[in-house]
Formats: structure tokens, C-alpha cells, sequence
């Protein structure tokens, strides 16, 4: 048994070497032109999981036209093999305007160039501005219960169970008005995904209400969702816990209101990359896992980030040392108030306002609460174009 975990302490450290040399050099990577006029960054294949994955499904014949010629405008201006002009998600747009100024001798003509910032169509489906409000109450009641409409993103996944109970097994998040964010574990064929729910705070009470700022305040109703289309990651492993990302599209929009409202993404470069500088975050849920019993009422925790190579050690499994997995929990707080899922998130400034950024869905932990084991969270900037791409398909 002590070899074993030698062994994989091992392979974590040499994992663990190879990516802080990949990171120190992610952020110098070139900024590119691809053929069809959108800016990018050059870099490698492996790591724009949009072309990554449109050339997984060219070796298995399943590539469309479009998508062909999406990888042939994506090649780098110097071509480097492995390397391609990964698309971003913000794009710059340049304006000419062209005044002309007459005068008593002559005719002068003054060119001006304005560039600007356009969103990709993806960012056009977020609220940018209206994201992440949380109406100034990010503290907890007792340390762990989270006061009503303060957490307005949180869903809870109903499915359908072979013996045919309805029973909210995950969790999520609102990211858009009409997409809730989770984990690919959570779609199992086993049970059948059936409806989302929004507004939530006490499972139990047919009205939640709380004291805040002085007074009692009630939320509305919850509202019910049913889906219209479920997008699992297609190189989600099990065996690896890896890719454990999933978007929910529901059927029909739900309205920005005092209790339901989308969380903010890291949607911009700065805020990515803080996953790796952040040294706690929050998790928020119901407890709602697979097997565990749950709480009733809304709670979070905060917890710390710790090294990859713990989660690494824990569970046994090196593939855990990938960027694309954030590690946190320990003797100072655990995850288990998170649902699969769920979100992991960080109070942050966007925009000029404090905001609840999400950093984390809530991938896999352990059965055994309070002994202080991390929790494994799949890093949602490392997917955002994914998220992308499925965002706007049809």
C-alpha cells in the first residue's frame, strides 16, 4: 500500500513540474489574424478545446463542411506544427471615420480609427452587467446558511429514478437565461433529467423568507423548467474524472427577478487566470450528491485552494494533476455543502463591482464529511469555449 502511494505521489510531482513549466509560458503565447478576419491567440492544438474537438470528430468521419473550413482558417500566421489560431472570445473591432474639413484653400481630410471591443455572440447570451449580484448580503447566517435571494444562480437538477420517484439528485448554475452549468456525471443514463429548478432556497417551505437589513423579506415562487436540450462533454472520462462539464439548455427563458439570476463567468483573461492565484473560494449548495443525504436549506462554506497533488494523493489518480481541475478543501472546510455540479465561486470585482464569479463546478470528494479531504472541481475557464460553442448552436 505505501508503494502504491509513492508511486503516485511520484507521478503527481512530474505532472505537477511539466505543467508549472507549460503555465510560466501559456501567457506568452502570440496573438494571431485567422483567415476569417477574427482574432486569436497562437497555441497549441491541445488546448483550444473547440478545434481540439472538431479534430477528434474529423477522425471519426463526423466532420460537417462548416467545420472544415472553421479549421482551415485556423491556421497559425507562421505555421507551427501542433499549433493553431485559437479564436477569442472577445474581439476587437476597428472603426474608420473619415471627416472632412473645407476651408478657404483647400480641402482637408481627416482619417480617424477607433477600435473597440465587440463580444463574440456567446457573450451577447450572458449578462455581462447584471450578473453575480448577490444584493450586497454575501455573508452566511452561522457560518454555513446562505440568507434568502442571495445566491439567485443556484439550480436544482430533478430526475426521474428507476423506480420512477422524482428526486433532485445535482445541482447547478444559471449562466444565461436560458443555460444552467454542471457536471457531465450528473447526466447518467440511469436517471432521466426531467426539469430544473430556479428561486430555490428552502426545498421543504412552499414560501422562503428571512431577516435581512432589519426586515423580513420573502423571494418569490420557485419556477420549474423543463429541458430542451443537454450537452455533455464529449471527452468526459469517468475513469479520469476529467471534462466533467455539462450545459443544460432550457425550455424557455427564465426572467432576471430578485431571486433568479445568472452568475458571472471569467470570461476575460484577468479573471482566468486567478484560479490559480486564489487562495479560497466559496462552494454553495444543498449537499445534493448521488448518495448522501442533504441539507434543506441553502448552505456554502468557504473553502481553501490547495495543491493539485493533494487531490492527486487522495484519490489515487495523477490524471488529477491537469489545469483543467482546481483542488480545494481541508481540515478547514470541506466541500461538503457543495451538490455535484454545483458551483465553486469567488467574490470578485467586475466591472467596478463585486460580483460572484464562477470558478468551479463541483466534480467529485469524498463520502466521508468533515475529515478534512479536498474536493475536485472542474475549472470552468479552461472550457469557456466549449461553453461557446455549444451556446450557439441551434
Amino acid at each position: 500500500m505505501t508503494s502504491l502511494r509513492i508511486f503516485c505521489f511520484v507521478l503527481c510531482l512530474i505532472s505537477a513540474l511539466q505543467l508549472y513549466k507549460a503555465q510560466n509560458t501559456q501567457n506568452n503565447y502570440p496573438a494571431c489574424t485567422r483567415r476569417d478576419g477574427r482574432q486569436g491567440h497562437c497555441i497549441p492544438t491541445n488546448e483550444c478545446p473547440r478545434i481540439y474537438d472538431a479534430m477528434i470528430k474529423a477522425r471519426e468521419r463526423r466532420m460537417d463542411k462548416a467545420t472544415k473550413t472553421y479549421i482551415k482558417n485556423s491556421h497559425c500566421p507562421k505555421r507551427k506544427k501542433f499549433y493553431v489560431c485559437c479564436e477569442d472570445l472577445i474581439q476587437p473591432n476597428t472603426t474608420t471615420i473619415n471627416i472632412t474639413t473645407n476651408t478657404r484653400r483647400n480641402k482637408t481630410t481627416t482619417t480617424t480609427t477607433t477600435t473597440t471591443t465587440t463580444p463574440s455572440p456567446v457573450l451577447q447570451l450572458l449578462d455581462v452587467e447584471g450578473c453575480g449580484s448577490f444584493g450586497n448580503v454575501p455573508q452566511t447566517i452561522n457560518g454555513y446558511q446562505v440568507i434568502v435571494q442571495s445566491r439567485p444562480w443556484m439550480a436544482l437538477l430533478k430526475f426521474k429514478t428507476g423506480d420512477g420517484r422524482e428526486k433532485f439528485l445535482c445541482g447547478g448554475s444559471l449562466i444565461s437565461s436560458r443555460y444552467v452549468l454542471t457536471a457531465a456525471h450528473c447526466i447518467n443514463p440511469l436517471y432521466e433529467l426531467i426539469s430544473v429548478r430556479l428561486g430555490e432556497h428552502t426545498i421543504s417551505t412552499d414560501r422562503d423568507c428571512g431577516f435581512s437589513k432589519g426586515r423580513v423579506t420573502c423571494a418569490l415562487p420557485v419556477e420549474n423548467f423543463e429541458i430542451e436540450r443537454v450537452f455533455k462533454h464529449e471527452n468526459f472520462s469517468a475513469s479520469h474524472g476529467l471534462n466533467d462539464i455539462a450545459l443544460i439548455k432550457l425550455k424557455g427563458h427564465a426572467e432576471t427577478k430578485s431571486h433568479i439570476r445568472p452568475i458571472c463567468l471569467p470570461i476575460t483573461k484577468a479573471i482566468q487566470d486567478k484560479s490559480e492565484s486564489l487562495r479560497e473560494f466559496r462552494v454553495t449548495g444543498w449537499g445534493k450528491t448521488e448518495t448522501l443525504a442533504s441539507a434543506d436549506t441553502l448552505q456554502e462554506s468557504i473553502i481553501r485552494k490547495v495543491p493539485r497533488e493533494n487531490c492527486c494523493r487522495a484519490f489515487r489518480r495523477p490524471s488529477y494533476n491537469n489545469l483543467s481541475i482546481i483542488c480545494a478543501g481541508d481540515t478547514l472546510g470541506d466541500a461538503c455543502n457543495g451538490d455535484s455540479g454545483g458551483p465553486l465561486s469567488f467574490l470578485d470585482y467586475v466591472k467596478g463591482k463585486q460580483r460572484f464569479v464562477q470558478y468551479g463546478i463541483v466534480s467529485a470528494g469524498s463520502n466521508n464529511c468533515g475529515r478534512g479531504l479536498p474536493g475536485v472541481y472542474t475549472n470552468v475557464g479552461k472550457f469557456l469555449s466549449w461553453i461557446a460553442e455549444k451556446m450557439v448552436e441551434p
